[in-house]
């Protein structure tokens, strides 16, 4: 009986262990062409490469070693600050790379530059790619969105100005199922078109069901959940523009909503 039962427990045992996940850790230095060891962000792009921010330009790992890049002197063009702080990429591949100067630019991964985007002169204060779109929040709180062409590549920045809506602030914006994107304000919600640059504005100040919005995951083609740190939970239906505001059963204040 004793040994049924050590059979048994040895069998067990070695299930455990081998149900244990096994880890690898692997340390990479200036060896391996990492110079830099503060690093703002660590990003996986669309193919699967990994990318870090750092406070000596941009670094790109292929699974054995660390390529640099950064701003050159004999560049006329690109960065003027070396240390960044975030990074995102788009659907045709290139890299968007925010700098401590509040510099925005795309990096061609092809050619292996950094691309300014000369016509925002203020510093920016964040950025969001949405598809193939990239929106630009700057200093004074001004929107810009930046179009790529699909076929050449060249860029167009576009300032958005709602004339419903004045000194709005920029909390999020998020694509819906069809490519349209929303913009989310403390003023209301804006919507901008997959195939058009013009900005519609939906529920703004002064209108029934007024929300002020930090946070927005779309659930359906036409129906949003808001939020508000300290505010209910809203329901927002595209259809008619209005917000319902939605009881809360837990009796807490809510600041998100998830599909």
């Amino acid at each position: 009986m004793k040994r049924i039962l050590f059979f048994c427990w040895s069998v067990f045992a070695c299930c455990i262990c081998n149900a244990q996940p096994s880890y690898t850790f692997s340390q990479y230095n200036s060896s391996d062409g990492l110079s830099q060891k503060t690093i703002q962000q660590i990003y996986q792009d669309r193919k699967g490469v990994m990318w870090f921010a750092t406070w000596d330009g941009l670094f790109k790992f292929d699974g054995y070693s660390f390529y640099g890049f950064k701003s050159k002197p004999e560049e006329l063009k690109g960065l003027n600050h070396n240390r960044l702080d975030k990074i995102q990429d788009d659907t045709y591949g290139y890299l968007w790379v925010q700098n401590y100067n509040g510099q925005i630019c795309r990096f061609n991964t092809d050619l292996e530059k950094f691309e300014p985007i000369t016509q925002i002169r203020d510093k920016v204060i964040n950025f969001d790619v949405v598809n193939a779109d990239v929106w630009v929040t700057d200093v004074k709180n001004r929107l810009f969105r930046i179009r790529t062409d699909s076929v050449s590549h060249r860029l167009t920045v576009f300032p958005i100005v709602p004339s419903q809506i004045k000194a709005f602030v920029v909390n999020k914006i998020v694509a819906d199922k069809i490519g349209n994107q929303w913009i989310l304000t403390d003023k209301g919600v804006l919507r901008a078109e997959k195939d058009r640059q013009t900005i519609d504005c939906h529920n703004p100040v002064g209108r029934t069901g007024q929300i002020t919005l930090s946070m927005m995951r779309l659930i359906m083609q036409h129906t949003v959940f808001c939020g508000k740190w300290r505010n209910p939970l809203s329901l927002y239906q595209e259809r008619n523009e209005n917000a319902f505001p939605i009881s809360n059963p837990f009796g807490h204040s809510l600041d998100s909503a998830v599909d």
